[in-house]
């Protein structure tokens, strides 16, 4: 995959080659910035719903917010691979 999208391809395109490097590292960092903390932010709430129950279903929330723990730490790892 190319990982990009048309539309912001398009711009890329008519960008000097310079700017457009920029850019890209720019938006790679934010990505890579975003997945961090939302890693981060993920353990913290688990840690603070430790032994809280989902209310439909009687199992820890916290496999809930595992899930998508490692969710994040995957798309970070990816993103930095991508960089």
């Amino acid at each position: 995959t190319k990982n990009n999208h048309i539309h912001v391809d398009f711009f890329y395109r008519y960008m000097p080659r310079g700017m457009g490097r920029v850019m890209a590292t720019v938006v790679d960092v934010l990505r890579i910035a975003f997945f961090a903390a939302a890693t981060v932010l993920t353990v913290l709430m688990m840690l603070r719903l430790q032994n809280s129950r989902m209310t439909m279903v009687d199992l820890p929330m916290n496999w809930v917010y595992g899930t998508c723990l490692l969710g994040f730490a995957a798309m970070t790892v990816r993103s930095v691979l991508v960089m």
